[in-house]
């Protein structure tokens, strides 16, 4: 029944865009006098081709735009050499596509623009240039195309399929379902992007079996931040054969960073990540029963810590702090049960739940964060920033930095300091875990007198109390901030400075990466340690880099080791008279493996090699897989291709 349904939308779509087209026919018309269209060749979007067309069996892809073009020509590369008898159609839509992807092609490349979605000139597109398969690219779901494409017989694959949330909805209305539906069984092969896309393709009826996985064609991406005129700026950079696309904005840390040195897009993000932390709680915030005053240290204590994170250094403006402002003031009302109607102040809504402006807490972070770094000595790295703004940032795909001269210095030194000594380290370790790899290391330091543990926080901030709270109980510890010395006493180096994980990597050949461990949290990229050549480690806690996990594993187990749930609880007294019970998952297991790692150089050896080879797997293997699966389910045989 629903596939009758399907037909019956299509039919409808079909007639619709035949009686449209003479008006898209003008709308073209229009975008070229504009410079919108191609001056010379804007007819190839209604399928009237511009040259010949060779003999032979022809594949032809299509992407929409720039990025989506940059990232099937590896996979055109691929595949000229692998079938070299076999012609190559590329299309794109854009004009500024075409200009870039122009040079990049193969010489032997075929490009056109591609054929607007009308019956007439997607069949004469089709009957002209009678490909053997269709490769779209990412999102290109258009009906006409798809549907006429399976009744020729034509594969029909679609690679790096993405389907975000709001396109999701919109392909699930009733409506729209059963065209959807239709269109995806005449695909042959999906390879999805992640799990998510995959789930939302099998809801919208895709066939279970075409539905694969491969890897990311878009491997990496860089952001240039070119704060000087006088350098030039590079259109396209490259890590091996694989193209790496530009960005305008990259996410690090928690924190968006923008390629113009604004916080547009930072402040956007801190705020729906506190109102996503206030909707968590909003059981207890939104509840008469609990005190105003108890709902307003809930909220300072959960909420507002995210939104302000990372904002000592945001040069914020006023329509920043009005953003920050109206955000919170939000939440608030709701915590007290007004709304707009009520016409209640402000000032009467803080002063009755305890809270200080936003605006506030923000100066307040920036100059305990400034006397900070005032404190420490001229030369120490975190003041080095001072000495010159002005800097070319490159942030490409992981493993794919090298590093600067100062750097390999710096590991160099710490490699002597900790020359002799068995090290391991524990990355990106949350407040919570901080116990966890003290206890650690104390069971380790039993076995292994000598030893050395690295704790890198996840809040530089942090560094001083933890110090601080190390030396009370004993331990001999170094700060890095204060540029202090491994020194024969020294048995905890805590790193607080940003920036220095990739370079940290490189001197501990044990890696525990942290997020991991707790529950609530939802780990932390671990790849880049994986490519410095590190023994892995993580706890049962990964969220979304689960994937990241089986797919490292399914390379060769030994990639990543995963402690499971051996879990105890731990209570934490930072205060007198205020204990915090935390349960703790896997330190036991850890503790055994980080033993065995740490007593037999064989297996240490074993593990990294396992961990740098899959990680060389996973990410440079992405194009022969994408391959092998369109290889594989679209050409059928190479007979068929000559």
């Amino acid at each position: 029944m629903s596939a009758k349904w399907g037909w019956a939308i299509y039919d409808i779509y079909r007639a619709a865009s035949r009686a449209i087209a003479p008006f898209v026919y003008l709308h073209i018309h229009w975008r070229r006098l504009r410079g919108l269209e191609h001056r010379s060749r804007w007819m190839e979007r209604f399928g009237r081709p511009t040259t010949t067309r060779p003999p032979g069996p022809l594949i032809w892809f299509h992407a929409v735009s720039l990025g989506e073009g940059l990232a099937a020509i590896p996979v055109i590369k691929h595949c000229l050499q692998e079938y070299p008898n076999v012609l190559v159609l590329m299309t794109t839509t854009t004009v500024s596509a075409f200009e870039v992807i122009k040079d990049k092609l193969p010489n032997s490349v075929i490009y056109q623009f591609a054929p607007i979605d009308t019956p007439m000139a997607m069949e004469n597109f089709l009957v002209y240039w009678s490909p053997v398969a269709v490769i779209l690219m990412e999102s290109e779901l258009w009906p006409n195309l798809i549907i006429s494409a399976s009744r020729k017989g034509i594969a029909v694959a679609l690679l790096n399929a993405r389907m975000s949330y709001k396109s999701f909805k919109r392909w699930s209305l009733r409506i729209s379902l059963p065209l959807i539906a239709l269109m995806l069984s005449k695909f042959s092969l999906i390879v999805a992007l992640s799990t998510t896309e995959a789930v939302r393709y099998q809801l919208l009826n895709a066939p279970p079996f075409i539905i694969n996985f491969a890897g990311d064609l878009k491997y990496g991406k860089y952001m240039e931040c070119n704060f000087s005129s006088n350098r030039p700026s590079k259109e396209i950079m490259t890590l091996g054969d694989q193209i790496i696309n530009k960005s305008t904005c990259f996410r690090y840390l928690g924190s968006i960073i923008q390629s113009d040195g604004k916080i547009d897009g930072d402040i956007i993000s801190r705020i729906q990540v506190g109102c996503l932390k206030w909707r968590n709680g909003s059981g207890l915030l939104c509840d008469r029963k609990v005190p105003l005053k108890l709902k307003g240290k809930f909220y300072k204590m959960v909420v507002i810590p995210e939104i302000i994170y990372g904002a000592e250094c945001w040069p914020l403006k006023e329509k920043h702090n009005t953003k920050l402002s109206v955000a919170e003031m939000r939440m608030l009302s709701w915590m007290s049960g007004f709304t707009l109607r009520d016409r209640i102040r402000n000032e009467h809504i803080r002063e009755k739940v305890g809270v200080a402006p936003v605006e506030d807490k923000i100066r307040e972070s920036r100059l305990r964060w400034f006397g900070h770094i005032k404190q420490q000595p001229s030369d120490d790295p975190v003041r080095k920033v001072e000495g010159n703004i002005t800097a070319l940032l490159r942030f490409t795909a992981v493993g794919g930095l090298q590093l600067s001269q100062r750097e390999n210095k710096s590991i160099e030194g710490l490699k002597l300091q900790l020359k002799g000594r068995p090290v391991w380290m524990a990355a990106s370790i949350h407040s919570g875990e901080t116990e966890v790899m003290i206890s650690v290391h104390n069971e380790l330091a039993r076995v292994f007198p000598n030893l050395v543990t690295i704790l890198v926080t996840r809040h530089p901030q942090h560094g001083q109390q933890l110090v601080e709270a190390l030396q009370e109980r004993g331990m001999h510890a170094a700060l890095r901030s204060r540029c202090e010395m491994v020194s024969p006493c020294v048995n905890v180096y805590v790193v607080d400075t940003l920036g220095e994980l990739g370079m940290l990597y490189r001197v501990s050949s044990i890696a525990v990466i942290g997020g991991s461990f707790q529950s609530g949290l939802s780990g932390h990229n671990f790849s880049e340690a994986a490519a410095a050549g590190c023994a892995v480690l993580t706890g049962p806690h990964l969220g979304h880099f689960s994937r990241m996990l089986a797919e490292m594993k399914q390379v060769d187990y030994q990639s990543v080791l995963q402690v499971r749930k051996a879990s105890f609880f731990l209570t934490f007294i930072p205060k007198p008279r205020k204990a915090i019970h935390l349960r703790v998952e896997g330190k036991l297991e850890l503790v055994k493996a980080l033993k065995q790692l740490l007593s037999s150089t064989e297996l240490l050896e074993s593990h990294q090699r396992s961990a740098k080879l899959a990680f060389s797997a996973v990410s440079n293997g992405v194009v022969q897989n994408v391959w092998n699966l369109v290889d594989a389910q679209c050409l059928q045989s190479r007979q068929a291709l000559g």
